[in-house]
């Protein structure tokens, strides 16, 4: 299990199982929730997150993919939690906020297409344009 919160410490969660997978997602809407940088991601079911104190607050987006996206915050200081697509299984739960990251080298990470040219672009991971296939 990992547990994780906020920067305030107003809103807390867990994670029942270990995440899946690790990578980066360089799309604009990530841009410009980490300030210009990839924002960093572990990703599992979304029945395994689980808010544990608080409240997040979620903003609905239409992400560039044309999925809709739910990416939530804590209300109090505003720091970006986690984000999930309405059709999509998984939870991306922000690595940052995480107690107790996980010891994973990053194994994706999309829209490199918008990435700028001074992010970080970890080597030898699996690069896709846009989102991962399938």
């Amino acid at each position: 299990m990992r547990t994780g919160r906020c920067l305030c410490g107003a809103a807390a969660y867990e994670i029942s199982v270990e995440p899946q997978m690790f990578g980066f997602c360089h799309c604009r809407d990530c841009q410009r929730l980490s300030g210009g940088e990839p924002v960093a991601v572990v990703l599992g079911p979304r029945d395994s997150f689980r808010l544990t104190q608080g409240e997040l607050t979620a903003y609905r987006c239409t992400a560039a993919s044309g999925n809709v996206a739910d990416r939530h915050f804590c209300p109090q200081c505003g720091t970006h939690i986690a984000s999930r697509l309405e059709a999509g299984p998984f939870m991306a739960v922000r690595v940052s906020t995480l107690d107790d990251p996980p010891a994973l080298s990053p194994q994706f990470e999309i829209w490199t297409s918008t990435a700028q040219i001074w992010a970080h672009r970890p080597p030898g991971v699996a690069s896709f344009e846009e989102n991962a296939p399938g």
